[in-house]
């Protein structure tokens, strides 16, 4: 007998065992006892959680079989802790899905403690989430058996996946001035072209050449390397202790240590790159708004667009305390991002990455979108790591990308203290 059969026999017991209950009491003309009201009271509360379980599992069942099927698979079975269960591929089976996942929210919230439907089931799907990163227990899972890519895990439920992004602050200055980070599916490395801007011309009606315009040798190469977060390790104890989803608190703190070490490989190129041209600050330890003047005029007419500047902390609070004639601070907040102010118009980005005030040092820089290129190459991932020897009651996650970054010799210009 099958589990769902045990179920439904237990059920119809239940269920007659009530009736009969109710039929002798009415045949003495009289209202139930205490004790018998006590006793119906339970089997409805058992007949309620066996028709709980059976629409979910039935459903969860269904769900991985027809997710299946949608991927051409024409029949199959799925393995469930309470054993195998078979599900015809017909149209009458997936409108009877359909009829009932509408009907219960698509799974019922008693299983869970209450709730709607939807919270239920992403509640369900964490718990089950955090457990097998803790442990590796695939119990909470469907697995398809019996169709293409058989052993494939299929939650029990499926949550909407978790978004995540962390912007450092060359890609918060590249959204600024309304440019774009470049995205490829595979690593292997990309050269942008870089066009002579003088080598348009006017063409006569009876012209029989055009005028070439090859890449400048100043092109851009976008080679990309493998960022990690560097490994954050748990106790299993803790994971599976504590009723708190750490997983995907420790996602976003992952992803902002990949993209502080990508920050950080920026600067240091801008800083060692000696091709760049640097404007001056009038001192090691002051900022003065004609040097900020001078660092945006610096950048040649062809990259004098999509400029942003990014700076250090020193510079960035020296420039907060400046004020014009009327007292009024010469920076202005960005409405559409906090993390951004403005000078004269041009986004200012604060990173800690720049060099501190001293003799000779990089403090900042102004970068135009048109000549700096940063490039995000395949999917970030996260690592999970699990069963290790040397840490054998603890489980430790890593975030990885794949970036390359890269400009132009005229599209960035270093803003650097004096010798």
């Amino acid at each position: 007998m099958s589990y769902f059969d045990e179920e439904r026999e237990t059920f119809e017991r239940l269920q007659r065992e009530a009736i009969a209950v109710l039929r002798h009491a009415e045949s003495e003309n009289r209202d139930l006892s205490p004790e018998e009201k006590s006793a119906n009271d339970d089997r409805y509360a058992a007949m309620k959680s066996i028709q709980s379980r059976e629409v979910f599992d039935r459903l969860s069942a269904q769900r991985a079989i027809f997710a299946a099927a949608d991927n051409g698979a024409t029949s199959g079975t799925v393995e469930t802790p309470h054993g195998t269960v078979t599900f015809p591929q017909s149209a009458p089976g997936r409108a009877e899905y359909e009829r009932n996942l509408q009907d219960t929210g698509s799974c019922h919230p008693s299983q869970f403690g209450g709730g709607t439907g939807e919270t239920a089931r992403k509640q369900q799907f964490a718990q089950a989430l955090r457990e097998f990163a803790a442990t590796g227990d695939t119990s909470k899972f469907a697995t398809v058996t019996t169709v293409s890519g058989g052993g494939i895990l299929l939650p029990r439920d499926v949550a909407t996946p978790l978004q995540v992004i962390d912007a450092n602050a060359f890609r918060i200055a590249i959204a600024a001035v309304g440019s774009q980070v470049i995205f490829t599916p595979l690593a292997a490395d990309l050269r942008i072209p870089i066009l002579d801007q003088a080598a348009g011309s006017v063409v006569s009606e009876t012209a029989t050449v055009e005028t070439s315009n090859d890449p400048l040798p100043a092109s851009i190469t976008l080679t990309a390397k493998m960022y990690q977060s560097g490994s954050a390790w748990f106790s299993n104890l803790t994971l599976q202790g504590l009723d708190y989803n750490m997983e995907q608190s420790i996602i976003p703190e992952l992803n902002h240590s990949r993209e502080m070490a990508l920050e950080g490989s920026i600067v240091s190129a801008i800083i060692a790159d000696a091709a760049l041209a640097s404007v001056l600050l009038p001192t090691t330890t002051t900022v003065s708004y004609a040097a900020m003047l001078n660092l945006i005029r610096a950048v040649p007419r062809r990259f004098a667009r999509q400029l942003a500047i990014v700076i250090n902390s020193e510079v960035f609070g020296a420039l907060e305390k400046l004020v014009d004639t009327t007292g009024r601070p010469i920076l202005n907040m960005d409405p559409a991002n906090s993390e951004v102010l403005r000078f004269n118009g041009t986004p200012l980005v604060r990173s800690d990455f720049f060099e501190t005030f001293g003799s000779s040092k990089t403090v900042g820089c102004v970068m135009s979108g048109l000549g700096f290129k940063l490039r995000d190459a395949g999917q970030p991932a996260i690592a999970r790591y699990a069963n290790i020897p040397t840490r054998p009651s603890q489980t430790g996650f890593n975030a990885f990308g794949a970036h390359g970054f890269g400009w132009s010799p005229t599209a960035v210009v270093k803003l650097k203290t004096p010798v």
